[in-house]
């Protein structure tokens, strides 16, 4: 068993990664931000798992390993690298986990912080409000800010990065919340609840859920009211010191 940095062709090697997957193992393979690594075996790459560095915190965004070698301690000798780099650091590793994962993650060190559920099903009311418009290059750094603002992380690279189609709400010239549809299940940010609702209506046409911290009670009652049901999509975790994340902030979560 050896590690080495995750390469195009290595990820051309795992054909039995899920789309999802392989498709996230491609990006950190091309992205200079991320930090990724493969496991190979007999030179048959077996699992891929990568952090991408967001400042001075940094995301546990991929681990993944074949699934007949899962009880050989790759995805384990995976991480701990994956660790020992952004201990050097000095960063802290937040984690979206599947709950599976969570008594695992937490034997090295990450803390349980919140769920992350799946709201689907309902019906939306429709978009009215024109106050949310195209996403335009003026309003990028207000984004940014409102982000930071909200997760407590600068993600700046990679909010711009998929900022194609994204929503500003505009009130007298003040960006006071977003919406990226592209990234992942979709991020949607906002200073108050009229406004992130808002922007999720301008986000459901396009895809039949959201994932929503379950500590923004204001989001999840208006879902539930609408007859949306929700199911535990992941749970937050972070080892290290958490960077402060304002879960009422969150109307959806990538």
């Amino acid at each position: 068993m050896t590690l080495h940095p995750l390469t195009p062709a290595a990820v051309h090697g795992m054909p039995w990664l899920p789309d999802l997957e392989w498709g996230r193992a491609m990006w950190h393979a091309h992205t200079p931000y991320a930090h990724a690594l493969h496991v190979e075996d007999f030179e048959e790459p077996m699992g891929a798992a990568g952090l991408v560095l967001h400042g001075d915190t940094a995301l546990l965004d991929l681990l993944y390993v074949h699934p007949d070698e899962r009880r050989r301690g790759l995805g384990t000798a995976l991480l701990r690298a994956l660790l020992a780099q952004v201990d050097a650091l000095g960063c802290p590793v937040v984690a979206n986990a599947p709950p599976a994962a969570v008594p695992w993650l937490q034997r090295h060190g990450f803390v349980p912080q919140q769920e992350l559920l799946r709201c689907t099903g309902g019906r939306f009311y429709q978009a009215t409000r024109d106050e949310v418009l195209l996403a335009e290059p003026t309003h990028f750094m207000a984004m940014a800010h409102l982000d930071r603002r909200a997760t407590g992380e600068d993600r700046r690279t990679w909010l711009q990065e998929h900022t194609y189609i994204a929503s500003a709400y505009v009130d007298g010239g003040r960006v006071r919340g977003f919406a990226i549809p592209l990234l992942r299940d979709a991020l949607i940010v906002a200073d108050a609840p009229d406004v992130g609702l808002e922007l999720q209506r301008w986000v459901f046409p396009t895809q039949e859920h959201l994932i929503v911290p379950a500590e923004n009670t204001a989001a999840l009652q208006h879902l539930h009211e609408r007859q949306y049901t929700t199911t535990v999509e992941a749970v937050r975790m972070v080892r290290g010191t958490p960077p402060t994340f304002k879960s009422d902030m969150v109307f959806a979560h990538p």
